[in-house]
């Protein structure tokens, strides 16, 4: 009903397709991902063995397939729903922020559709910086809007009215493709700084965790429930890592004892 109601609308006014990144069947199957993932997590399920079937999983040593695990999961040519593309683009940009020196939250990964507009929290001792990130194609040529703009902006200053911080805060936009010429004159105007055209590039994706308490050393894959809330760079030791073996070797165990295929 929501579907045949949805194309009623399209069809009336067809502009409205400007304005929306993804179709509701990507929704649709995007949210059904996200609720198979947290049901898997809740059965102790390792995610590992989403990209690592049975027959490989027995034949190889944790090490091998969660290394594995990774390659598939960063290989260019999986299939990915728009949303995880989306997560996989803010986690790229937040990390270009890290290396800055900036301690970033991942907001939009953490709290999904409840994230206030706001996609990274990257804060430094002089400002706080409120992202937000749109990965858009550039194949389809949608830009961005002057509405995201305007949310961004007014997501900046929600943040700074509501955590009454001392600190500037600056509005940003990060999105692979470019933005509508009514939504650059709404950056313009509102002092949103823009970067378009930012690719998304390899990177080490494995982060290197020191718990504050016990020091215990642990590495979290990017498939890893708890790997968006993971800090990396408060402790001395943590770095990210380029592959298991390296975390490994660096004396980092893997973050949870999964019960994978051996249950």
């Amino acid at each position: 009903m929501a579907l045949n109601r949805i194309d009623l609308y399209e069809s009336l006014a067809p502009w409205l397709s400007d304005y929306t990144e993804l179709t509701v069947d990507e929704l649709i199957k995007a949210m059904r991902e996200d609720e198979e993932t947290k049901t898997a997590a809740a059965k102790g399920e390792d995610p590992v063995a989403r990209y690592v079937p049975k027959a490989e999983w027995r034949t190889l040593s944790p090490t091998e397939r969660n290394q594995l695990a990774l390659d598939r999961y960063c290989d260019p040519a999986r299939k990915r729903t728009p949303w995880a593309a989306g997560i996989a683009f803010e986690r790229y940009v937040g990390y270009l922020w890290e290396q800055s020196g900036y301690a970033v939250e991942y907001q939009g990964a953490v709290r999904g559709r409840e994230d206030e507009g706001i996609d990274l929290v990257c804060e430094n001792e002089e400002c706080v910086v409120i992202v937000q990130c749109k990965r858009l194609s550039v194949v389809k040529q949608i830009p961005v809007r002057e509405n995201v703009v305007a949310q961004v902006f007014g997501s900046a200053e929600f943040y700074r009215m509501s955590t009454k911080t001392p600190k500037p805060v600056r509005a940003v936009l990060v999105t692979t493709y470019t933005l509508s010429e009514e939504a650059r004159r709404f950056a313009e105007h509102l002092d949103v700084e823009v970067r378009d055209f930012e690719e998304l590039k390899a990177y080490p994706m494995i982060k290197c965790n020191v718990s504050r308490g016990s020091g215990e050393k642990i590495y979290h894959l990017p498939m890893d429930q708890q790997y968006d809330k993971v800090v990396i760079g408060d402790q001395d030791g943590e770095f990210y890592a380029s592959t298991v073996q390296e975390a490994e070797n660096a004396g980092f165990r893997r973050a949870f004892r999964w019960k994978g295929h051996d249950s």
